[in-house]
């Protein structure tokens, strides 16, 4: 998640300086904001500034004349929070009223941020349900496998693994039940004719039909 908001303003005797961060104790060493701004060269530009403890996302547009800056996690990819760039410096190019730039800057950054971290929520509890739903499958998984080592009937043997492991081929299915060669061949013509099994490319399937 981002860590703070900065623009950078260009003076032509002292250099770059900030112009508003968001929040405020948020604390940049002034050679990376010196950088950050040379870097850019007062032309239209994006740019990844990336130092052993700073990494940040920045744009630089010739119109308003300011580095729009965000203070990134170094766990953050830079590419997802463009929009979040895009949409201050539509907001800069409206041409605002300099007294309400602060406010308005504070307003989009604090619901930005909270669409994230709703976003980063939802996520986290999609990823648990599914790890859920994977634990669940594997728990299913066990239980079938126990079911197919210890039923006697062949056909219920063969159409229980084929549901967990196919395509088989024959090797496979004569492994899982303890009969004959012929006569597995035969139980899997019968399933065949039975509409529940079919036979392609040398591999046994359920049949979906």
């Amino acid at each position: 998640m981002p860590k703070g908001l900065v623009l950078i303003s260009w003076d032509e005797f002292e250099g770059a300086q900030i112009a508003f961060k968001e929040p405020p104790a948020l604390d940049i060493p002034d050679p990376i904001i010196q950088q950050i701004q040379i870097s850019h060269n007062l032309i239209s530009s994006w740019m990844i500034t990336q130092e052993s403890d700073f990494y940040g996302l920045s744009y630089y547009s010739s119109e308003h004349g300011y580095v729009i800056l965000l203070v990134l996690d170094t766990s953050d990819d830079g590419q997802d929070y463009r929009v979040i760039v895009e949409q201050i410096n539509d907001f800069l190019n409206s041409k605002p009223d300099p007294e309400k730039i602060e406010s308005e800057l504070k307003k989009i950054y604090i619901l930005t941020f909270s669409v994230y971290r709703a976003r980063e929520s939802v996520l986290m509890k999609l990823a648990n349900e599914n790890a859920d739903i994977k634990m669940e499958q594997h728990d299913l998984q066990q239980n079938i496998e126990v079911i197919i080592k210890n039923t006697r009937d062949t056909s219920t043997r063969i159409l229980l693994y084929l549901a967990l492991h196919e395509p088989a081929t024959f090797e496979d299915l004569l492994r899982q039940v303890p009969v004959s060669p012929a006569w597995l061949r035969s139980r899997l013509n019968f399933l065949e004719e039975q509409k529940l099994i079919m036979f392609k490319s040398k591999q046994y399937w359920i049949a979906m039909d």
